[in-house]
């Protein structure tokens, strides 16, 4: 997997195309209890991309290859995201990955093999680092609770661009307009 594929992929998304904060992580216990229904069983391998306002899935095949399945967890779904160093993860024994546990805002864990090298590929360790400062700034869990719920909120941020998008179209806001509330959504 290169970077240049998962900022790609992100650009692709409406997601800032930074692939500084992505780590390529093997699920252990299952992504569904994050996705709900929105879970793909069959996928087992994921780019995670950390934004400023949750985590981005994006599914990959067997080739490591971006299949389609792509998901965003908001923080306020996400209670905490602990990185551990680990040799033995289900019995599996490992040197080039760290263990993610994330778990939700009802307190129930999925565990993720988060690898910190592959070949010809040394930059997913300092994404973890850039990971772990992601997780950091986000507010603490009872502020993204206590946030009141909109419609933006509720929406990510690529149907959100979208809508703006829209609204431009029709001519309800000016290109100024969207231009801004498009650097707020992106984080700029």
């Amino acid at each position: 997997m290169k970077l240049d594929a998962i900022q790609q992929e992100l650009g692709k998304l409406d997601y800032p195309n930074d692939p500084s904060t992505s780590v390529y992580i093997e699920s252990v216990s299952g992504i569904k209890m994050l996705l709900g229904s929105y879970a793909a069983l069959s996928d087992r391998y994921y780019i995670a991309s950390f934004q400023n306002n949750g985590i981005l899935f994006m599914g990959l095949n067997l080739m490591r290859h971006f299949n389609g399945t792509h998901h965003f967890v908001s923080y306020e779904d996400v209670g905490n995201v602990e990185i551990s160093k680990t040799k033995f993860i289900n019995g599996r024994l490992l040197f080039n990955a760290d263990r993610m546990e994330i778990t939700d805002s009802n307190g129930k864990k999925a565990t993720y093999i988060c690898y910190t090298f592959m070949a010809g590929e040394g930059f997913w360790k300092d994404n973890i680092q850039n990971v772990q400062r992601t997780v950091d700034s986000w507010p603490a869990m009872s502020e993204r609770k206590a946030q009141p719920a909109t419609a933006q909120q509720s929406s990510t941020v690529p149907d959100q661009l979208r809508d703006m998008k829209s609204l431009l179209d029709d001519g309800v806001i000016t290109q100024a307009d969207f231009d801004t509330k498009k650097k707020q959504l992106l984080g700029l």
